[in-house]
C-alpha cells in the first residue's frame, strides 16, 4: 500500500491511498459542497497512465468509486466492463476478479 498526502491545501490535506494488489485507490479530499469527504474505487486502474491522471487529479470521477450506482467492473468469465447492475448482488460483492455476468 502506497500512501500520498498533500500539505499544500488550506483546509485539509488531500489524501490518497493506492492498493496496488487490488488497483483499489482511495481518495480523501476537501469537497467544496459536502465537506471533508473520502471516495474508495475498487478496480481503479488498469495502467500506469490511469493511475497518473488519478493522481494528477484526485477529484476527476471515473464511474468506478462505490458511490457510483452504475460503476463498471470487468467480467472474470467474459472480460468485457460491464455495470453494476449487470451483475446479480450476489457476484458484485465477490468484488474484482471474482464477478460474472
Amino acid at each position: 500500500t502506497l500512501f500520498f498526502q498533500n500539505k499544500n491545501e488550506e483546509d485539509y490535506p488531500t489524501l490518497i491511498n493506492i492498493f496496488y494488489t487490488t488497483r483499489g485507490v482511495m481518495t480523501k479530499i476537501s469537497h467544496p459542497d459536502r465537506g471533508y469527504n473520502q471516495l474508495w474505487r475498487g478496480d481503479a486502474y488498469d495502467s500506469l497512465a490511469t493511475l497518473a491522471t488519478i493522481l494528477c487529479n484526485p477529484r476527476e470521477h471515473k464511474g468506478k468509486g462505490y458511490r457510483w450506482y452504475n460503476s463498471l467492473r470487468g467480467c472474470a468469465q467474459c472480460g468485457f466492463q460491464k455495470g453494476r447492475n449487470e451483475f446479480s448482488k450476489n457476484q458484485w460483492r465477490k468484488g474484482p476478479g471474482g464477478s460474472t455476468c
